[in-house]
């Protein structure tokens, strides 16, 4: 029996991980989901409601001391998170962690240094990883024999997101490409377009990419774009792969990939026939991804997620946070 608690049960986790946790649950008998926690009891109450834990508590260190759990989930703040963590990972419990997986970079390398001290698996949610789509065109990529790209277009739209930290949601972006090019990052020039009249301080983002592989990316994030959608353009050779994904059921939803041979259409599929069902959590890769952790975190499988596999994101995140116009790795 596999015991898991949660810590963290805002709006994001009752939307996507309290229905993962209870589908998860209705598949998976040797899995048990004990407590959940939340500063405020009320939402911690109701995401036991909603996920099917057994109890629920308002004290995340008194219940992990009193439940002793094998897994934990935290989905906490991103200025909190890093302490909270490092702190689950000297006990030596697995833990899948919220992106970003702290505030700055030392904050994910304090979890990193102590995941290896307590030597427990920590795994980032890094859900565009495990979006069917995503998954589907990675495994494309390796059948065609074209893991290696020329070149990498993505652009993420977004509806009045005029917050000062946009960069927690941009990270998503810099990872999704760096995951499907194979390649960390070796070089990034950074502009980023005011937009006065929406806020102080508020700007589109655009990256201009060399991937250490030699494939070439242009990123762009538009806050103020009258659409949310995420889209991607692989080019290799003779060969183009266009990528819709489906994100928080935007104009885009079910999504799509699409294969373009010597300018002839020749593969075509729908988010309806790539998927791990029709819910927004299955449509957007939660679902796969606690499903993954639950086998690392038994030893059914090797840690792919890690920590290690966050710290440049987390680095270049840290430069769009500080607005800097150039990364070199």
């Amino acid at each position: 029996m596999t015991k898991l608690c949660f810590i963290g049960c805002g709006a994001h986790a009752q939307q996507v991980y309290a229905p993962t946790l209870r589908r998860l649950a209705d598949e998976d008998d040797a899995l048990s989901l004990a407590c959940c926690c939340d500063l405020d009891a009320s939402r911690a109450a109701a995401m036991a409601d909603l996920a099917g834990f057994q109890r629920s508590s308002a004290d995340w260190e008194a219940m992990l001391e009193r439940e002793k759990p094998e897994a934990v989930l935290l989905v906490t703040p991103y200025t909190f998170t890093g302490e909270i963590a490092c702190r689950i990972v000297r006990m030596g419990i697995p833990v899948l962690i919220e992106k970003p997986p702290g505030d700055s970079l030392e904050s994910c390398l304090n979890i990193y240094r102590a995941a290896g001290e307590g030597g427990a698996p920590a795994m980032v949610a890094f859900n565009r990883r495990h979006l069917p789509l995503i998954r589907a065109c990675k495994e494309k990529l390796a059948a065609d024999g074209t893991e290696t790209l020329q070149n990498i277009q993505y652009s993420m739209y977004r509806v009045h997101r005029t917050e000062d930290f946009f960069f927690v949601t941009a990270i998503h972006g810099v990872d999704a490409v760096r995951f499907l090019a194979g390649s960390d990052y070796q070089d990034i020039r950074f502009a980023y377009q005011p937009l006065p009249r929406l806020g102080e301080g508020c700007c589109n983002l655009f990256m201009d990419c060399a991937m250490e592989n030699g494939t070439q990316a242009q990123l762009q994030f538009l806050v103020q774009s009258g659409m949310v959608a995420e889209r991607f353009t692989l080019t290799a050779a003779d060969l183009c792969y266009n990528l819709n994904i489906p994100i928080w059921h935007g104009c885009d939803t079910p999504g799509l990939l699409e294969r373009c041979r010597c300018g002839t259409r020749d593969y075509l599929r729908s988010g309806d026939e790539i998927s791990d069902g029709r819910a927004l959590f299955e449509t957007n890769g939660f679902y796969e991804q606690v499903r993954v952790f639950l086998e690392c975190a038994r030893g059914q499988r090797p840690l792919r997620d890690d920590l290690k596999s966050a710290l440049q994101p987390v680095e270049i995140m840290d430069c769009i946070r500080r607005r800097q116009t150039r990364y070199h790795k």
